[in-house]
């Protein structure tokens, strides 16, 4: 009644509630129907007050079911003062979650007792139905520009007192930072290559640099490799300890105290796996939720890979799967406003080419990749005059095509890339300028994208 009487009194707190309440926030009917006569009133670009109020509700065959004008007159005279009008409106809310919040749990409650339903998707569900009450809570309204541009603006005068730029989350590979400046919060950053060029060794360096430099948990979701092996792979490269090491019959005491040093590296670190073979965006939505509810935050989220994950609706077409899963982790960044790396394959049609550099067309199934990355990371591994010499070469030159960046400029960088030990590093300037080495360079002029480095 409050609130109701504050709308009543004063136009400036009418237009407020009836942007900040609903009809289904009041639990008495009667108080339902007013508001409903507040909305149209104002639908029709009239003041709310008694008088339009009155013959609002006339119209409406509504004014004897509410009480008549004896009840207006009571809504009228309860409000203490009219400016309090956030703080009662707060309160209605409040009770109106508590009361969804309740329906909920009926929801949850029968959802449980449902006897052809999975265990799995009776989680979903009553994750979903909890987290749409909390929704009306968090959610954004507009933003007014020259309080975003005061924020923006302290982020300047940090740059000008510590000299540090404005940039995301660092890859800790300062000539691929140096173009993107970091991972951004809320950014879907595709990694894409053929199999056996190096993405995933890529989205680890990630991984562990994010989890190193942020103290924060590093998510990380492979649908490919089970966590022991992903585990291996992060010893092995931590440790830099050839990554076959451990299929040999012996282990020497250089390689064993290697793969201490790299478990080292590992152990106090918050990197936490998901090796589940058959996820979709909504599942990791979820499950990256609670892990930012118990740790405080979360600093990076890594899909490996993209072509794997599970649509949640099953029977459209494949490119219609692929482009509802690229949506949905393009939503997921920008809800928990956390960087996501996703892998995804590229198309064999790419090996057509000489050389077989990567262009945006390339990416597998669908072309909404594409549209909904923020930035489009695409590998292409150097190719030896001789084939036979790559699997004896201890350092590799793999180029980096940035065929799409929201932030900065696109273009190509080289880093080094130590096969055996699968671990990324920057490329020395001779590596970049492939002196000294029998390699046939890429000619960029040709197969690049407009703007690649020649």
């Amino acid at each position: 009644m409050a609130a109701l009487g504050s709308m009543l009194l004063n136009r400036t707190a009418a237009d407020k509630l009836l942007h900040t309440l609903s009809d289904s926030d009041f639990y008495s009917p009667v108080h339902r129907e007013i508001f409903l006569a507040m909305r149209g009133i104002a639908a029709m670009y009239r003041p709310v007050d008694f008088v339009t109020l009155r013959d609002e509700l006339v119209s409406r065959n509504m004014l004897d079911r509410i009480g008549g004008v004896d009840y207006l007159m009571q809504i009228a005279e309860a409000v203490p003062s009219a400016e309090n009008a956030d703080h009662y409106a707060a309160i209605v809310l409040d009770r109106a979650m508590l009361r969804d919040l309740e329906r909920a749990g009926d929801k949850i409650k029968k959802e449980v007792h449902d006897p052809e339903k999975n265990v799995i998707d009776k989680i979903q569900a009553a994750e979903k139905w909890v987290f749409d009450v909390s929704k009306r809570r968090t959610g954004r309204d507009f933003q007014l520009a020259s309080d975003v541009a005061g924020q923006f603006f302290k982020e300047v005068d940090a740059l000008l007192e510590d000299g540090q730029p404005l940039q995301g989350l660092p890859t800790g590979l300062t000539d691929l930072d140096a173009r993107l400046a970091g991972l951004y919060k809320g950014n879907l950053i595709i990694v894409a290559a053929r199999p056996a060029v190096g993405k995933s060794s890529l989205a680890l360096w990630f991984a562990y640099h994010a989890a190193q430099t942020t103290n924060l948990p590093v998510a990380i979701f492979s649908l490919e490799m089970s966590d022991v092996e992903l585990i291996r792979r992060f010893v092995t490269m931590l440790g830099k300890v050839d990554s076959n090491v451990l299929k040999r019959s012996n282990l020497s005491d250089e390689d064993y105290q290697g793969l201490v040093e790299g478990c080292e590296k590992l152990f106090p670190l918050k990197i936490y796996i998901d090796d589940s073979p058959d996820v979709s965006p909504f599942e990791v939505l979820g499950k990256c939720r609670r892990l930012m509810a118990e740790h405080g935050g979360l600093s990076l989220i890594v899909v490996d890979y993209l072509q794997l994950m599970r649509p949640s609706k099953s029977n459209e077409g494949r490119t219609q799967q692929i482009s509802e899963i690229a949506r949905g982790l393009k939503m997921l960044a920008k809800e928990l406003d956390v960087p996501v790396v996703a892998l995804s394959q590229l198309s064999r049609n790419i090996e057509q080419r000489e050389p077989p550099i990567p262009q945006l067309s390339d990416l597998r199934e669908s072309g909404s990749i594409e549209a909904d990355a923020d930035v489009v990371l695409m590998l292409y591994k150097w190719q030896p005059d001789d084939p036979s010499e790559l699997e004896n070469l201890p350092v590799v030159p793999i180029d980096v095509f940035i065929r799409k960046n929201r932030n900065g400029p696109v273009g190509v960088e080289t880093l080094a890339f130590e096969p055996h030990f699968t671990l990324y590093s920057n490329a020395a300037d001779d590596l970049k300028a492939g002196r000294g080495m029998r390699f046939s360079k890429p000619k960029r002029s040709k197969y690049g994208n407009k703007g690649d480095d020649e």
